[in-house]
């Protein structure tokens, strides 16, 4: 929790925890009088009224936190124009306390990962970051597929144009230069890979290929019935409000650079789960009853199932939700008792779905952390924990925002790093199997997934083990 109280404040006093690298959290009080100018409308036949809106955040559904922050921000940096440009890390770190943060910029057909370092000052202004450079570059179809990772595994994400060298330059395709866009979905529907991202002025939106209106929503109908519904909105028509669909070729070709906040954050992404019980298209998660607009998941199959995807290493590809699968929450809330099952410990009640695939199945950013993995955020302001633990089903951002679920944060030995993984040498729980070259061994093995292990001699003895370069 970074904001205190966390109802609406009867003095319109608040206080909001902000994270700075040399003194930590600090806390910053203010009031909620905002920046305004009057905006005439119309309300009637010859009858205009004059209403008051914010002059910078423009909120979406009228909540008041993000005009809150935005403040607290200003006032940490002097003032709002101080907040003019700047770079994500900053803000990635301010917001949860994680001090790496990292980028990944395009060179030409690759994208390489930078670290940020410190931010670069112009005055009062940030101008840039101080980067440094490792030799770690993927492949576009190995970067959709490490994004999909970084979204499944609750990572906060955020792309941006950076190549025009100018601040804030609006292009003929909708899109602006020098300009920070979350990053909300990275989904393969139908073998056509997307990305979902939101610029957060609630307007100026991507105008070409399956952009808003776009007829290509009409001719994949299939695909249109998949993705263009979230939150009671329609993203192929209807208005503007900053979220748009993008084809994942398109966004590479004009996006360069991508800002990464390894940790786990222990709110779920309301983007994930629909607002109403009453829509047709949208699975419901058997054990929380709630339906997933977001159906789509990258899986790598475990045992009696393979999957396999274009592009993808074997074993690894995209499955689509059906009634009765369990969401992505549900998945975290069951991850420990499903690792538990693959090891041989019986299996219980609701740690899979009605058709039971996940118990098949392992999904990268929830049963593993093959890549960067924080421990998750870890805000100052503690909520009270949630007193139904891994059981809860009440799924609602709200809900979340006033409990803690530590089950939303992966445990210690999913975020070991590979190097201490492999430094542990651990023991193979498969019985009776003198050789093993597939991704685990079929009778349960669960050592460090993203690893192909070759057993020495039989169950009992230790394995060498080498590490993928892929999810």
């Amino acid at each position: 929790m970074l904001l205190e109280p966390s109802t609406l404040s009867a003095d319109g006093r608040y206080v909001v925890q902000l994270y700075h690298t040399e003194s930590g959290w600090r806390a910053i009080e203010i009031d909620d009088l905002v920046p305004c100018f009057s905006l005439p409308f119309w309300a009637g036949p010859g009858s205009f009224l004059a209403g008051d809106k914010p002059c910078f955040s423009q909120p979406v559904e009228g909540e008041v936190w993000s005009l809150l922050m935005e403040k607290a921000f200003a006032k940490l940096a002097g003032s709002y124009g101080a907040l003019e440009g700047g770079v994500p890390e900053l803000a990635f770190q301010a917001l949860t306390g994680q001090r790496e943060q990292l980028r990944w910029q395009r060179e030409g057909g690759q994208w390489r990962r930078l670290r940020f370092k410190t931010p670069i000052w112009s005055k009062s202004h940030v101008k840039g970051a101080a980067l440094e450079i490792t030799n770690r570059t993927l492949p576009l179809e190995q970067f959709f597929l490490r994004l999909a990772y970084y979204e499944q595994a609750n990572f906060l994400l955020a792309a941006s144009i950076t190549k025009g060298g100018m601040t804030e330059r609006r292009r003929d395709d909708g899109l602006i230069e020098g300009h920070a866009y979350s990053v909300l979905e990275v989904q393969e529907v139908h073998s056509l890979r997307f990305i979902r991202l939101r610029n957060p002025w609630g307007k100026e939106e991507w105008k070409g290929r399956w952009s808003r209106g776009s007829d290509a929503w009409k001719l994949h109908s299939h695909v249109a019935r998949d993705i263009c519904q979230r939150g009671g909105q329609r993203l192929d028509s209807g208005q503007q409000d900053g979220s748009f669909w993008m084809l994942f070729d398109d966004f590479a070709a004009c996006f360069d650079s991508v800002n990464v906040c390894p940790a786990t954050m222990p709110v779920p992404k309301a983007s994930r789960y629909a607002k109403s019980k009453k829509r047709s298209h949208a699975p419901v998660c058997g054990r929380c009853s709630q339906p997933v607009e977001s159906c789509w998941l990258l899986v790598r199959g475990h045992g009696t199932e393979p999957i396999s995807s274009v592009g993808a290493p074997a074993g690894l590809g995209w499955v689509r939700l059906a009634d009765g699968d369990l969401c992505q929450l549900c998945l975290r809330a069951t991850s420990p008792a499903r690792r538990a099952f693959w090891q041989g410990a019986p299996g219980g009640s609701g740690i899979a779905g009605i058709r039971e695939v996940e118990l098949t199945r392992r999904v990268p950013g929830i049963d593993y952390f093959p890549f960067e993995a924080g421990a998750g955020c870890s805000p100052p302001l503690k909520r009270p924990q949630c007193d139904l633990g891994p059981s809860c089903t009440q799924h609602s951002p709200a809900h979340f925002a006033s409990y803690d679920h530590p089950w939303m944060k992966p445990t210690p030995e999913l975020v070991l790093s590979r190097t201490k993984r492999a430094e542990k040498a651990p023991q193979c729980n498969a019985r009776a199997l003198a050789m093993c070259n597939a991704a685990m061994c079929s009778q349960s093995c669960m050592l460090a997934p993203g690893m192909r292990m070759a057993m020495l001699g039989n169950s009992a003895k230790k394995i060498q083990v080498r590490y993928e370069n892929s999810v």
